[in-house]
């Protein structure tokens, strides 16, 4: 309704609503991460429910297509340094199998993934080979820093880079230093196990 309004207000005309085919595809590719089969395409051109989309939705979202795709983007949003640094892709395994059996928990919300990685015991590091995984990963690739530690949640869960203000006043908001080392203090109690 919000975007509605503003569209109104703002004399904005919206593309137009997507046609059946043109929706399965595209939520195919954003919810399980792949173009559909010709079959699955077919199959829900030729239904005739007027809850199709919901209902292909639900379907896609009790897939292991979900597990599988949103497990890589959360872990390379999570763990971007994997791509450089050879010891955090070491870990990033263990990471992505902890990932994908909360994605897969039917009743797990994305609140409960996060408050976990954010406060998950790392006095037995990374429990490689364990049932459960381990989301330990993410404080290795950050190196256990509390500065990095500081500037990825921000930017990951906050949505605001912080990480300029680590060194000086942030030039473009306004982000002090203060703030930013008060974001890192959280995180200072963090040691390397």
């Amino acid at each position: 309704q919000h975007i509605g309004d503003r569209w109104i207000a703002e004399g904005i005309t919206p593309a137009p609503e997507a046609d059946d085919a043109e929706f399965c595809r595209r939520v195919y590719l954003s919810i399980a991460g792949r173009i559909p089969h010709v079959s699955e395409i077919t199959d829900f051109l030729e239904e005739t429910s007027s809850s199709k989309r919901r209902d292909l939705v639900d379907v896609l979202l009790e897939s292991n297509g979900y597990v599988n795709n949103f497990t890589i983007v959360w872990s390379n949003v999570l763990i971007p340094e994997a791509d450089q640094n050879i010891q955090a892709r070491f870990f990033k395994a263990d990471f992505e199998y902890w990932l994908s059996l909360k994605l897969a928990g039917k009743q797990t919300r994305y609140d409960e993934i996060v408050t976990e990685l954010l406060v998950t015991s790392l006095a037995n590091g990374s429990r490689n080979g364990s049932d459960a995984g381990s989301p330990t990963a993410f404080y290795q690739a950050k190196e256990f820093k509390p500065e990095n530690l500081a500037a990825a949640t921000s930017r990951m869960f906050l949505g605001v880079r912080l990480e300029c203000a680590q060194c000086h006043e942030h030039p473009f908001d306004g982000w002090s230093q203060k703030q930013f080392w008060s974001q890192a203090a959280f995180f200072a109690q963090i040691q390397n196990p």
